[in-house]
């Protein structure tokens, strides 16, 4: 059968290439479904860099910020065993919109951090996961770009912080939430 695996496709690119050469071997479709693509608000921040809105992109920022990682109790994203962290979780969501909106990516310097310490499922200290992360790239086409992500945000009643924002030749488009 052909198989659509929702995120994270793996817990390495070691496995994730296992299990491109399984699905080549069998003759079958192998993919990560990135639902975000197919939200109304993104597709037509798409359709304005089609049409030529932006003109040649120079820069880039994506934030995706949410408050869900304060507490200090163990969660599966957070166990390295099982999870890739907030990289995994939000960040891998920045990583297509970047790829998808400014085009193929050359170069990424990334800094993870973790910030908070949580207790493993057996009470004893937890081998984390990254809460908090920094990336900045650099596009084939000569733009730049920086993806910021974390859990750790004091955000209130508000819960998550979303913004892309693209710098252009022609224009600027900006999309919040």
């Amino acid at each position: 059968l052909h198989v659509l695996c929702e995120k994270p496709l793996a817990l390495s690119a070691l496995e994730a290439q296992e299990m491109y050469e399984k699905a080549i071997e069998a003759g079958v479709k192998n993919m990560t479904f990135l639902s975000w693509r197919w939200f109304p608000p993104f597709k037509y921040v798409h359709e304005l860099i089609e049409e030529g809105y932006l003109g040649q992109c120079y820069y880039g920022e994506f934030r995706f910020v949410g408050s869900y990682g304060r507490a200090a109790e163990y969660g599966w994203k957070w166990d390295r065993a099982r999870g890739l962290g907030i990289l995994g979780d939000l960040g891998v969501h920045m990583i297509d919109m970047a790829h998808w909106l400014i085009g193929d990516i050359d170069a990424v310097s990334a800094h993870l951090a973790t910030f908070v310490e949580r207790p493993g499922l057996d009470g004893k200290p937890l081998d984390q996961s990254n809460d908090s992360a920094l990336m900045t790239m650099k596009f084939s086409e000569g733009a730049q770009g920086m993806i910021q992500v974390s859990a750790l945000a004091h955000l209130g009643n508000r819960g998550m912080e979303f913004q892309i924002v693209l710098y252009g030749h022609a224009g600027t488009l900006e999309l919040s939430f």
